[in-house]
């Protein structure tokens, strides 16, 4: 995760929800910025941009990954996609991945609040192109009443 007070906030609510859940011993979170004053414990600050090679590895050996977009961004950030490559969950605040045909609520957690549970104890999903044609507001509503997401955040209109 790049810098910015608006993502430490968000990424040390999701950190804080993986402590509660047992799961610190196998999490690292790098922030990629100088440490901020009040962020969370769980928070490990780097100053050096990692390179491709160490980023790539970082990627292979994660299981989940986070995108915390900051207000006003549009779009995808390279995150996603390395995730479709090397086949990881994601976890992200960005509504607008709804949108996209790779998109399956079993992989990718859009989240405004700290509820990564769903995600976390589902194995992934490997058909993800299926998946895009298959969903629709329905579905995608379906599941997010059931992981207890924010009615506020709904995804965009598929159809």
């Amino acid at each position: 995760v790049m810098g910015g007070r608006h993502r430490v906030d968000v990424l040390g609510r999701v950190a804080q929800v993986f402590e509660q859940m047992g799961y610190t011993d196998t999490c690292k979170f790098l922030v990629q910025s100088k440490p901020v004053p009040g962020a969370s414990p769980l928070l490990t600050f780097f100053r050096e941009r990692m390179n491709i090679d160490e980023t790539a590895d970082y990627v292979r050996r994660s299981e989940i990954l986070i995108d915390i977009v900051r207000p006003g961004h549009a779009g995808l950030s390279f995150r996603f996609f390395e995730a479709l490559l090397y086949r990881k969950k994601m976890i992200t605040n960005n509504a607008s991945v709804a949108a996209y045909d790779f998109y399956d609520p079993r992989n990718i957690l859009i989240i405004d609040s700290e509820r990564p549970k769903r995600v976390l104890n589902t194995p992934v999903r490997r058909d993800t192109q299926a998946a895009g044609q298959q969903n629709d507001q329905r579905q995608i509503e379906q599941v997010n009443a059931e992981a207890g997401f924010a009615q506020d955040l709904q995804p965009p209109n598929l159809q």
